[in-house]
């Protein structure tokens, strides 16, 4: 228990008692923490105090907090070496986590000028579409959109919702190795996002471009990515 005579505060305490719990795995990653009212009684504090506490444990990165449903223990983040280029799901089973995706939506339909800008392609050509959202381990981290090229438009007939678009891609079009264009900025997620990922509208998250080549620079889809930035971190190896 806390110790009230102590000079630590004791939001400080109970944050230390929680993160000691969960380095031991007495809580573990992914599970739903006790709520406020549960905490302030096993611990004998008032709700103000453990409010505190979970705060700056969600700061840290320690807590996640999940719209509607309550506080978890954040799992490890997912590390991408940006400096290769792996499927979403070949980083996911490199992390040993399972991926997973639900298709929102997918088709053909007439290209825009940022599709004529970055993939190089005529004004009356067409593109495919794909909206997904990618899981890892059963909780959504990534919003994503492709659009690609006219040539690529026959993948509207594959399973794109459990298969690897870049293994299509290789048994399909024989496309073996791909070179990205990379863009990363800070965004906040907007209402429809925020529902999509479970979190709060205007949470900050990562804003990802690409603009994949096959060699010899030749476009073949341009993405763009919300990704969770308490699950996904990005490297340079």
């Amino acid at each position: 228990m806390l110790d009230e005579h102590s000079s630590t505060p004791l939001y400080k305490q109970l944050k230390e008692d929680l993160l000691s719990q969960i380095n031991a795995g007495s809580l573990r990653r992914g599970e739903r923490v006790p709520t406020e009212m549960e905490l302030s009684d096993h611990y004998g504090v008032s709700r103000v105090t453990v409010r505190k506490a979970l705060t700056e444990l969600v700061e840290e990165g320690h807590l996640t907090r999940r719209q509607g449903k309550g506080t978890y223990v954040c799992n490890p983040k997912i590390g991408e070496n940006i400096m290769e280029n792996l499927s979403f799901t070949s980083v996911c089973q490199r992390n040993g986590v399972v991926p997973g995706a639900k298709l929102i939506s997918v088709a053909i339909r007439p290209a825009g000028e940022e599709d004529v800008r970055e993939l190089g392609v005529a004004s009356d050509s067409r593109i495919l579409y794909l909206h997904r959202l990618r899981y890892a381990d059963g909780v959504p981290v990534v919003l994503e959109e492709n659009f690609f090229t006219e040539r690529f438009c026959p993948l509207i007939k594959e399973d794109l919702e459990h298969e690897s678009i870049y293994a299509l891609l290789t048994s399909r079009f024989g496309i073996t190795r791909l070179r990205p264009s990379k863009s990363i900025e800070i965004a906040r997620a907007n209402e429809w996002e925020a529902s999509q990922l479970g979190v709060k509208k205007r949470t900050p998250v990562l804003l990802v471009r690409e603009l994949m080549f096959e060699e010899p620079d030749i476009p073949v889809h341009r993405t763009r990515q919300i990704v969770l930035g308490d699950r996904f971190k990005y490297e340079i190896r």
